[in-house]
Formats: structure tokens, sequence, C-alpha cells
């Protein structure tokens, strides 16, 4: 048998605000009433199909997938889904035991849906009548575009729900972000430029020519070995010795 388990979600939300403008040296305030979510389409597929818009909350602190009955499919015991009953702890201290899970098919593009495993809450909280909160496992996993959901939230605005682009996953995602300017110029320079003399610019190394397509018009007409034309500020006077 399964033992129960006591998983956390994050209960802070601020339920009112008076937003006031800060002074440039004031300290960073404690928060806003705005938290991270995004609108979504479920396909929910019960008795017939149909397709339902919900709002999601993005819960980076959440360590499980919680949803109201209305949005899942195929409900069944947790055990079923060789998952174990969980009790949530909050700031508002425990819940009821949760005992039952169901699958949250998220519409994507393409015709193409991503499946999350989520528990059964149909407990009301605040003015949420249906809750749908996204663990943090999930986001990540599911490829959610978390960067983009917490600018927009933040500001106060909620929109379709955005997945990383070409599939990237989110560890690929923070290698780009981590990666020097320099370097990512190295990755988006043009073909014409090879890269390695690129890096060897932008780090102060040595000069390196460029090349250029041997049909577009150029001051200096001396071809290079690449089979364009050498990108240089003078003529040396003996082309010879200067490819040798």
């Amino acid at each position: 048998m399964l033992p129960i388990l006591d998983v956390y979600i994050s209960a802070a939300r601020i339920a009112s605000s008076d937003e006031t403008g800060e002074e440039p040296e004031s300290p960073i305030q404690p928060g806003r009433k705005a938290i991270c979510n995004a609108h979504t389409k479920l396909i929910i597929d019960k008795d017939r199909y149909s397709i339902k818009v919900a709002v999601a909350k993005l819960d980076s602190c959440g360590s499980v997938s919680i949803a109201h009955t209305n949005l899942l499919n195929d409900i069944q015991p947790a055990h079923k889904y060789k998952l174990p009953k969980i009790r949530l702890r909050g700031i508002g201290g425990r819940t009821n035991l949760l005992d039952k899970v169901g699958i949250l098919k998220i519409k994507q593009p393409d015709n193409k849906h991503c499946k999350l495993m989520c528990y059964v809450f149909d407990e009301e909280v605040g003015q949420t009548k249906e809750m749908l909160l996204i663990s943090l496992a999930a986001i990540i996993e599911s490829k959610i575009n978390i960067l983009y959901h917490m600018n927009e939230s933040n500001k106060n605005e909620c929109h379709a729900f955005k997945f990383w682009p070409n599939n990237k996953t989110f560890e690929e995602v923070c290698k780009d972000v981590t990666v020097d300017e320099e370097i990512n110029q190295v990755f988006r320079a043009e073909a014409r430029i090879n890269p390695r003399d690129l890096y060897l610019r932008l780090r102060g190394g040595r000069k390196t020519s460029t090349c250029q397509p041997a049909n577009q018009p150029h001051r200096d007409r001396n071809h290079c070995p690449r089979g364009g034309v050498h990108d240089r500020d003078s003529t040396p006077k003996d082309n010879r010795s200067h490819w040798q």
C-alpha cells in the first residue's frame, strides 16, 4: 500500500493592494496582487469531445498539480496511476486527503496536446471555483515558457499558454540565457564570417578576414582561398606572397 504524503503548494497572495510609485532608491516591494497564471484550452472527452477554457496558476513552489473534476479526464483512484494519497500543506494549513487523480489535456498548436496528471481538488479557494494549479515539475516537463508568463503576469496580464520555441527543454533555455553575449554573437554570426574568427575578434585576438560572395562588388578584387573576395584595408604589393 502506498504511503500518504504531505506535499506543498504556495498560498501567499495579497488579497488587495494599493500600488504606489516607487522612489528611485526605495527597496523592492514585498509583492503585489498579481500571481503567475495563463489562459489555457483544455480538451474534455468524458462523454463527448469539447474544449474548455480555464485559467491555470503556474506554481513554481508547488510539489504537485491539482485540478477540479470538471477539468479532468479519466479520473481514477490514485493507486491506479501508481501514485500515493496526499495532503496539501500551505500557509493555510493542511487539506483533506486527496486520493483521486485525473488527466489534464492541454491543447497545443498544430492539433497537438500534452497530458498532465493532476490530483482532484474540488474545494473553492477565494474566488476560484474550479482550481487548476500546475506544479514546478509539470511546468518544466511540459515545456511551458514560464519566463514569458512571469513577465506578463507581473504586468497584471494573463495570456494563452506559450511553450518554448523549437521544442527546447528548460535546461536548454537556461543555457541560452546564461551564455555570454559575446558568445551569442558568434552563434548568431552570418555564414560568411567564420565563427572562430569572430570569436577571436570579440576576444581582442588577431585581426581576421571575412569572405564575401564573389559576385558582390568590392574595392579589393583579390580572391581568397575560400572562393569569395578578400576584404582588406589595403592591397598587398605581392599577392602571391600574401596567400602563401
